[in-house]
């Protein structure tokens, strides 16, 4: 996950966010029903809003559901049960999005697919970006898309720098925040001029 430089690799991301406190999973009942299920580790209750949204790569959204929820300290809690004859056909280009909101931010999210990853194929996908410095060398890395993003990549070109996540998704019109520290001061125009970013379908 780390190499003998302290460079965070792809697993170091994948694991961070499996080992979040909330986490939001999907469970297959046979062909019939998806549970969704929230994962709470903290040690207090959590009030929010389970969103529901079954959408195409490119944004079109078919079904919606929301509801409130409250998930106890330090549990496990089936939020949904969902019908596969309640979200209609499912194509190889549309997914199921899951997000827990906690007083307006985003807490947990997740996406389920209904076919094999290898059946997949994803649109190109356009991404937008935009950078604001935040602190005396921090920056705030803003990333969204057009389209379905699949595994963002953030490249620094050798410039040793701390990333607040990195190898991600995106959904179309979702905006994710990056934080960039980079590990010597004096390099930090270098390493904002070296930045690269792509997705696997860009």
């Amino acid at each position: 996950m780390i190499d003998y430089y302290l460079n965070r690799k792809i697993a170091y991301y994948w694991v961070k966010r499996a080992f979040s406190p909330l986490l939001i999973t999907f469970i297959e009942v046979g062909k019939e029903y998806l549970n969704v299920w929230l994962v709470n580790d903290l040690l207090h209750d959590v009030k929010g809003k389970l969103l529901l949204s079954k959408m195409d790569f490119w944004g079109k959204t078919s079904w919606i559901k929301e509801k409130d929820v409250t998930i106890l300290p330090n549990s496990s809690t089936r939020l949904e049960r969902i019908n596969f004859l309640d979200l209609g056909v499912n194509k190889k280009s549309e997914f199921l999005w899951a997000r827990l909101e906690v007083m307006g931010e985003t807490k947990a999210e997740n996406r389920y697919f209904f076919f094999p990853w290898a059946d997949l194929i994803f649109p190109k996908c356009k991404l937008r970006t935009e950078i604001k410095r935040i602190g005396e060398a921090e920056h705030k890395l803003i990333i969204s898309s057009d389209i379905y993003a699949r595994l963002v990549k953030i490249k620094t070109n050798e410039i040793k720098c701390r990333l607040s996540d990195n190898y991600f998704d995106l959904t179309p019109g979702e905006k994710r925040e990056v934080i960039i520290e980079p590990s010597d001061l004096k390099k930090e125009k270098e390493l904002l001029a070296s930045l690269s970013i792509n997705a696997l379908n860009t």
